[in-house]
């Protein structure tokens, strides 16, 4: 039986068959979409910029535009399903709409409400109390009759709230621009700022349980609380790109979705993270996952991915003091030294582009190697070495 080894630099094991672990769906728009939300494997909503609302039936093999009134051409910021058939889409320009049939008809809130140019998320815990956040200024907006009136409009602080999650009816979170944590026991009755350590802009939230927290935002910054946000820990995610949505399947399995197709996974509660392939360049926004394995992804130019392998093998940015193979200079130019210790039996190596494509293939390489790449495009690769019992895998960088 082979065995996965690890280095002391980062390094990268990853899944590099030729299946294809995000297959990518056609939406029929090349619209920017924000926020995805499927209520079981089947059933799964979708919406977008200029007032874009889609819908699946059948696990986002087919997606059928929504009759959503269309005000303004507003952008739609945010969905959140109760079940199949009722939900809520909030957005630009004050616009917040009510499905009970499933998407077929779409109800405004039946009490006027001041203009407000964003409403950013939207999150029910009870079947009655709802939430949305977004403003210019700390806007928090409920309802306690399933959002035929938002009667408690508060403006908190001057930073821009971009999601809200509650664990139940009571105990809330709302996060947003420059590192704003603000946190409710009492049903929104009262909120109170926490600290967080950063003035960077934050835009999704997760919770694992009412003291465990994850929050993700601007420059690859994760945040994780293990006591109700008293203190905060930064996690490392090796990107610096913003990560815009989080999602936990349970308590051990998470995903992040971020700009130029980040997509970071966890299977250790969120202590590390690595990076999946996710075949997109794309900026991601949204992410869901309805059971184990089967996942969704929306973002920029209509993209919507689909997994039902849990995203694949990740690229694990761990580290540890077994080194059986140095490979320098990284990043290189034309020419990879490879220097190959304590491996019984002759090597072969495979080289490939993060999309799976095989570049280089050479078998029985030497215990002491010089690999020319210097027909490669720039960029980043991935090189497996393998023998009959063991499989190493790097990141090689091609300037």
């Amino acid at each position: 039986m082979k065995t996965y080894i690890t280095f002391a630099l980062v390094l990268f094991i990853i899944n590099v068959s030729s299946a294809q672990n995000w297959e990518p769906l056609f939406s029929g728009t090349t619209k920017k979409l924000n926020s995805v939300f499927f209520t079981n494997t089947n059933i799964g909503y979708v919406a977008g910029d200029s007032s874009l609302a889609i819908k699946s039936n059948n696990g986002g093999a087919d997606w059928n535009q929504l009759d959503v009134p269309n005000y303004l051409n507003a952008h739609f910021k945010s969905l959140f399903f109760r079940n199949s058939d009722t939900g809520w889409i909030v957005g630009q320009h004050s616009s917040i709409f009510k499905t009970i049939d499933g998407g077929d008809t779409w109800t405004e809130p039946t009490v006027l409400m001041p203009y407000i140019p964003w409403l950013n998320s939207i999150y029910f815990p009870t079947p009655n109390t709802g939430y949305i956040v977004g403003g210019d200024g700390g806007l928090i907006m409920k309802s306690t009759n399933a959002g035929t009136y938002w009667i408690d409009i508060q403006q908190i602080g001057p930073n821009s709230l971009n999601s809200v999650a509650f664990i139940d009816e009571y105990f809330g979170i709302a996060v947003g621009d420059s590192g704003t944590i603000l946190k409710t026991e009492n049903g929104g009755i009262e909120w109170h700022l926490k600290g967080s350590s950063t003035y960077l802009n934050l835009y999704s939230i997760q919770f694992l349980s009412f003291s465990d927290w994850y929050i993700v935002g601007d420059s690859g910054i994760i945040l994780k609380t293990t006591n109700a946000g008293d203190l905060w820990t930064i996690i490392y995610s090796n990107t610096q790109h913003c990560l815009n949505s989080i999602f936990f399947i349970d308590e051990v399995n998470g995903y992040i979705a971020g700009d130029n197709g980040i997509i970071l996974n966890t299977n250790d509660g969120g202590t590390t993270w690595s990076s999946l392939v996710s075949g997109t360049t794309n900026n991601l926004h949204s992410i869901c996952f309805p059971v184990l394995d089967t996942g969704y992804v929306v973002g920029d130019n209509g993209t919507i991915l689909k997994t039902t392998n849990g995203g694949g093998v990740g690229i694990n940015h761990g580290y540890t003091n077994s080194i059986k193979l140095k490979i320098y200079p990284v990043p290189t130019k034309d020419l990879l030294n490879v220097e190959i210790e304590d491996i019984l039996g002759p090597v072969s190596l495979s080289l490939y582009k993060l999309n799976g494509q095989i570049v280089i293939e050479k078998t029985n390489i030497s215990r002491h190697s010089t690999i020319d790449l210097s027909t490669l495009s720039s960029g980043v690769y991935v090189a497996k070495f393998t023998n009959e019992q063991t499989v190493y895998v790097r990141k090689i960088v091609k300037e």
